[in-house]
């Protein structure tokens, strides 16, 4: 056990506990370690892992683990379409009372995966299962940081600061060079407003950065994913 401390780095692992209680997170993080260096496919299958440590192996870390190019199976569906498909599976879920297991192995199978992400991935429950996968599918590339900021609500307001910020932007921009033309021969007022033109364009573009930073946080591909209304 002491080696396996050895080759623990908790700085590596600590993104991965944030839905557990502080008095857990560093023990889960070395679970979550453990499971995924350590354990063999076999030994996966025999365990039940906390969710919460499968969907950021599987969704992160373990992620190109799989093909998601390879979705052959959803060119056989009646709209084509990733979103009807699993939907399909879902309502099959609820209606049969889950015995649509096989066509989710098919679906996963059409990936390619690893035997090891297959063994964590098959511990979920079916709707993690189908969840996981939509996201997977539809949205943009989960990140340590999106598991991070797995709970972090952004008001709807903020999204909208971001584009009202650039077009202040472009308009202070065009103003400035409109000034500076009217004002060429006036070299002295030139000296004083350039620097002023340049300080609040920097202030404006380092504001816009930061809001396309929260617009990110926002469309968080792993967001409500504990929800049983997910997708």
């Amino acid at each position: 056990m002491a080696e396996v401390d050895e080759e623990f780095n908790l700085k590596d692992w600590e993104w991965i506990e944030v839905p557990f209680p502080p008095s857990e997170r560093e023990g889960m993080a070395k679970v979550a370690w453990f499971i995924c260096c350590k354990c063999t496919p076999e030994e996966i299958y025999q365990r039940k892992i906390d969710p919460r440590i499968v969907i950021p192996l599987c969704g992160i870390v373990l992620l190109d683990e799989i093909d998601l190019s390879q979705l052959k199976i959803l060119k056989n569906s009646r709209e084509n379409t990733i979103e009807y498909y699993i939907s399909s599976l879902m309502f099959k879920h609820i209606s049969r009372s889950g015995q649509n297991q096989e066509d989710i192995n098919r679906l996963i199978d059409s990936m390619n995966p690893s035997k090891k992400w297959k063994s964590l991935f098959e511990t979920l429950d079916v709707k993690l299962q189908l969840s996981l996968v939509y996201r997977l599918l539809t949205f943009r590339r989960p990140t340590r940081d999106d598991w991070r900021n797995i709970f972090l609500y952004v008001e709807p307001g903020y999204l909208k600061v971001g584009f009202v910020l650039l077009i202040q932007f472009l308009m202070l921009l065009t103003l400035m060079l409109l000034t500076l033309k009217l004002i060429e021969s006036a070299t002295l007022l030139a000296y004083f407003l350039i620097p002023l033109f340049e300080f609040v364009g920097l202030v404006m573009l380092i504001s816009f950065v930061f809001q396309i930073n929260i617009e990110h946080k926002a469309t968080n591909p792993l967001k409500h994913i504990f929800k049983s209304d997910s997708f």
